[in-house]
Order: structure tokens, then sequence, then C-alpha cells
């Protein structure tokens, strides 16, 4: 499982210098404005730039100068360097026992008013073969539309700048990464694979919850995801529901679903016409609802369902509040799917509800304390001590409580 170790951001919204080690579950509190939501967003933009949309999605927030830090007076530049736990080792046979430290660094410069450049774009490995440092080597772009591949030491070179520049004609306000996808160097492919296959999902909003409530046209999904809206909820569960490698997965979820909604019996997708199928609810006695007879706190359920537990889970999954419009006896259950699916893939969810924190399945090192000094956002990770210990005795271990209370130093 491909997972994030450490990230450090620059000048990125409200985070001026964040280091952030990162674990399998990631669960953000704090108050309202204290830059929660900032984080999200930027594994928002890193799968938007993984799909050659970095330019869109900077120039959509307005430029530059409106996703930097608003603190940096010199307005110069963004930049951030993601270190990734177990990518895959391409220099040497696989019966061989490697470990492979990979670090990807990129800054964003200003250029004029509105526009700006990718430049010092590196993704950088340490090859460590039975216990010895063997390689470093650098993938590197200096300018943004040129890249040259070596190792640390110079003994060789794969690749040199102008035989690039020649071979790829490469846009300055892209990542390398993202445009260099002929196969040459997998280091590459597997990188933007990855940051281009994160989800993040945002919930149900009300054009997608109109999409769900009629029929809808069957897409191919393939690997199975749910998009960032979950409008296309109702093909990934015909896909679910028809394709024989999923028959386990679908099975589980239904049994989800009647964990939280103990009328339930199956969920069914009918024929609507050519190339589509109407979602539709059964119970136990039988009755069957369409979908539009569903409210949004079930329809949101379902959707959170399916995303944490695909067969085949996207490397990161990032949520926004994922307890908006459920119902508070359905938080225990969510905080259950979200540690279950956090050994299958890297979580970050942000949340204001303390019943998320006082759930049996989250354990005090899953839950990071966001605060805004000045504008500038932090992360720390909850730590046990005398004085936490304390107050979580007082209160028969509802760290949720102390949190609300303000009893957290």
């Amino acid at each position: 499982m491909v997972s994030i170790k450490r990230l450090q951001l620059t000048n990125f919204k409200s985070f001026r210098h964040l280091d952030f080690e990162m674990k399998p579950l990631n669960i953000l509190i704090g108050p309202n404005g204290a830059g929660k939501s900032n984080l999200i967003s930027f594994f928002k933009m890193m799968a938007s730039a993984a799909d050659k949309q970095l330019a869109s999605y900077v120039f959509g927030a307005g430029g530059l100068d409106q996703i930097r830090w608003r603190g940096d007076t010199e307005k110069s530049f963004v930049d951030w360097e993601i270190d990734f736990n177990g990518l895959q080792n391409f220099l040497y046979p696989k019966t061989i026992k490697i470990h492979t430290d990979t670090k990807y660094k990129v800054a964003l410069y200003q250029l004029g008013s509105s526009y700006f450049t990718v430049s010092n774009e590196e993704i950088s490995e340490k090859h460590i073969v039975d216990n010895n440092v063997t390689q470093d080597v650098v993938i590197h772009s200096p300018t943004g539309n040129m890249i040259a591949i070596k190792t640390l030491d110079k003994t060789i070179s794969w690749l040199t700048t102008p035989e690039i520049s020649n071979r790829y004609d490469l846009n300055s306000r892209e990542l390398a990464v993202a445009q260099v996808n002929d196969g040459s160097y997998p280091i590459l492919n597997e990188i933007r694979n990855i940051i281009e296959d994160w989800a993040v999902f945002r919930g149900f909003g009300e054009k997608a919850l109109e999409n769900i409530h009629q029929a809808q046209a069957i897409e191919v999904v393939n690997p199975l995801r749910l998009k960032a809206d979950g409008s296309n909820l109702a093909s990934v569960l015909h896909s679910m529901a028809n394709e024989s490698q999923y028959t386990d997965a679908h099975d589980h979820l239904q049994d989800i679903i009647r964990l939280a909604f103990p009328d339930f019996d199956s969920l069914k997708l009918v024929t609507a016409g050519t190339g589509r199928v109407e979602l539709q609810w059964r119970t136990k006695n039988r009755w069957q609802f369409p979908a539009q007879a569903l409210s949004d706190g079930m329809l949101r359920f379902l959707g959170l369902a399916v995303l944490l537990n695909l067969p085949d889970m996207p490397p990161l999954i990032a949520i926004d509040e994922p307890e908006v419009g459920l119902h508070p006896r359905l938080i225990p259950l969510l905080a259950g799917m979200l540690k279950a699916a956090s050994t299958r893939t890297q979580i970050v969810v942000t949340t204001h509800n303390p019943e998320l924190l006082n759930a049996p399945d989250i354990a005090l090192e899953d839950i990071v304390l966001v605060d805004n000094d000045d504008g500038e956002t932090t992360l720390k990770r909850v730590e046990k001590d005398d004085y936490l210990e304390m107050w979580l005795r007082k209160y028969s271990g509802q760290f949720g409580r102390l949190w609300v209370m303000d009893k957290l130093r």
C-alpha cells in the first residue's frame, strides 16, 4: 500500500510552514476558520495537477496569489514535499530485498500579476539494499519545461536536458510527472498514477442528489471509483452487483447498510430504458422505494459506505466533514468504517463531531488538533500525557467531550 509518510507545505493557503507526519487515519479537529479544509484542498489540487489540470485549478482559484499564504509579503512561491512509503523499485530485480524512500518536491513561482511557473520539480529515491544505501536517483525539472535524470554521484546519466527538450514539449505551468507519459521513466508514471487516484470526496451536493434521484446512464467504472460528488453512485453499485469479482464486497456493503438501517433488505438497480438504471431500496417487508423517496442523510451514508468499502481502494481518501446530514446513531458506524478503511488505504477527514472522536474504534493517535495563530494553521497530533490521562479518567475516556469543553492544552 502506497501512503504518505510525511507532508511539508510552504506558503499554501493558511499553511506557512507545515511539517506533518501522516498516519493511516488522520482525523482533523479544530474551530471554524482554523484551516482544516485547506489540507483537503491541497489533495484536491494535486489530484487535478496529476491530470494536467494544475493551471486550471490555480487560475480557477483566482491565481497563485489566492492560494498562497496571505502573510507571504514577498509573494514569491508555494512549494511542497511529499515523502512516500511503498513505491515500487524499478532498478533492481524483485528477488532482491529493497526499501525505497521516495520524496517528491515541487515549487510554484509567480510570474507577473497572474501567471506562474512550475519550478524545481524533483523526485529523489534512496535505495536501501540489504540494509546498505546503494544509490540516490534524482529526476529534476529545474525550469518547469525540461527535465534531467541523474544520480547524485553522477556515475550514470540516463538522459540529458537537451534530449528531454527535443523529445517532450512540456508546459511550464503543469507538472512534469503529468506530462511525461510514454513509459520511459516508470517512477514518473507511478507517482502520477498514485496522485491522480487520490479520492477527494465532497459528499452529495444538490445537483448530485438530483442526479441520483433519477434513472442514470450506466457508466463504465474501471477502476471502481466514486466521483467526488457521488453522482455516479448507481453505476458503481451496478458494477458491484453484476461483476463476479465484486460479489464479496457487494455482500459486505449490504451487511453494513443493514446495521445502519435495520429495516433494510437489499439494493436493487431496476432497468429504466436502454443503458439506464434506477436505484431502489427494498425493505424486509418487501416494500420497494425509488431513490427519490430516500432522505439525503440515507443517500449520504450510502455514498460513504460505498467509498469506504470499495474492493480496490484508492491510495488516499480525503473527506471534508463526513458526518454532515447523518443521524447521531450512525456516527459510531461511520467511525468503524473509517478505521477499517485505514487498514487498506490512507484516510484524511475533517470533523466537528465530538461523537466521532468518542467512538471506540478511534484511537487518540488518529486525532490531529488544528489551530490558527495570526493566520497560520498548525497541526498537532494528540499525544497522551499525565494531564490528558487525568481528564480522560474523569470523563470516562470521552476525548470529544474534553475537546468541546476546551480541556486540551
